[in-house]
């Protein structure tokens, strides 16, 4: 909102409220857009005015940033969508905590933890920071909107999603949750957790998809942010790709007059050039640390028990992580290297049979189930690498 606000302030902007309906361009033979002229808007869908749709013609350019449900993606990309999972969404609520409450101790925030035993108190392990649970269905995220509600965030792997008529996804959440927060260890967190689910008149879920970007090949349009490409949310890259794009085609176009068509294109290449650095490594870390959190056969499972034991070396086994997490390195070539390095450490832990995800068994079939660990890691990486780097 503040963002919104920002843009609204700026002398050379006029704000409209509307929808809009359809791009309006030149149709080549196939179907297809070869250029775009303006839009046609109507009423925003919230609105019961009837009143006619308006065509606007802007000079030179039109931004497409119509998010995730793009309905104008399709003129530039039909390629089929990869549905991964569904995120399905609960609030639980409590009571609040005091932000200074976690920064009490010597070692700030790390010294505090919420106390889950108690059915009342907030709970979040860590309170005001991201959490992730594993081992249930799919992962499950949890984290503050405010002192007093925290989102829930519970993952159901694949594009089907069960049915809420029959009951069928009541009970895969509750399978979910209560292992992932199981009543032994967490009485209190699991306590809210089937509260929340309970008292859910209606379980909110989106699919999460995998869209790579193409080139951005019709004229007098530009697609950005979610409408051009999409990741698994489970990293939380998507402002950070899309505010990105924002800035890198503000920096091509800042103190020139909107070009030629044939000069735009040069701009576009450029602008595609180099968003696909940071672009690639946020899009494809977010598919790897999917594939490793849902981890579905053991060869995953000790992936992802490799990639903690990675982190927790500290230094730039951790900083370089975060780096690519939050866009602030975007070197693909790093963030390969960084893969394979928790894939052999995957490799070590199976051959000396140090894994708890995946121990046992006679030193050949170690071996054997540990290179078939680094074709598995491959498999997860490589193949969203190679669809990111497609013209």
């Amino acid at each position: 909102m503040n963002l919104r606000a920002a843009c609204k302030a700026l002398p050379n902007v006029v704000c409209l409220e509307a929808s809009v309906v359809e791009l309006l361009g030149d149709i080549a033979r196939d179907g297809r857009f070869e250029n775009v002229r303006g839009v046609r808007i109507g009423p925003p869908r919230s609105s019961e005015d009837t009143v006619d749709c308006v065509d606007v013609f802007p000079r030179g350019l039109t931004f497409v940033c119509d998010g995730i449900s793009s309905q104008f993606r399709r003129q530039l990309n039909d390629a089929p969508v990869e549905l991964v999972s569904h995120f399905c969404g609960l609030v639980l609520e409590h009571e609040p905590i005091a932000t200074s409450e976690h920064f009490e101790g010597p070692t700030g925030a790390t010294t505090h933890l919420a106390r889950p035993t108690e059915r009342h108190v907030n709970p979040l392990p860590m309170p005001h920071n991201g959490n992730v649970l594993l081992d249930g269905v799919g992962p499950v995220l949890l984290y503050q909107m405010s002192e007093r509600e925290t989102r829930v965030l519970a993952d159901i792997p694949g594009d089907q999603l069960p049915s809420e008529a029959s009951g069928r996804l009541r009970e895969v959440l509750r399978d979910s949750l209560s292992r992932v927060a199981p009543k032994s260890e967490f009485p209190g967190l699991h306590a809210n957790l089937m509260g929340a689910l309970d008292s859910a008149r209606r379980i909110r879920c989106i699919g999460n998809k995998f869209i790579p970007a193409t080139a951005n090949n019709i004229d007098g349009a530009l697609w950005l942010g979610d409408a051009l490409n999409v990741r698994h949310p489970l990293t939380g890259g998507g402002m950070t790709v899309g505010l990105w794009d924002a800035v890198i085609v503000t920096d091509l176009l800042r103190n020139r007059d909107l070009p030629d068509a044939r000069a735009m294109r040069r701009i576009k290449a450029q602008w595609q050039w180099r968003r696909r650095p940071r672009a690639l490594v946020i899009n494809v870390l977010s598919i790897a640390l999917y594939s490793l959190f849902a981890a579905e056969s053991k060869e995953l499972a000790l992936l992802r028990e490799a990639c903690f034991d990675y982190l927790s070396l500290g230094g730039a086994f951790s900083m370089h992580p975060s780096g690519f997490l939050s866009g602030l390195m975007p070197n693909p070539l790093l963030l390969v290297y960084h893969f394979f390095s928790v894939a052999l450490l995957a490799v070590y832990l199976r051959i000396a049979n140090r894994s708890a995800a995946y121990p046992g068994g006679p030193l050949p079939l170690r071996v054997y189930s540990a290179f078939y660990t680094l074709y598995i890691a491959a498999a997860v990486i490589l193949p969203p690498v190679w669809k990111e780097l497609q013209p």
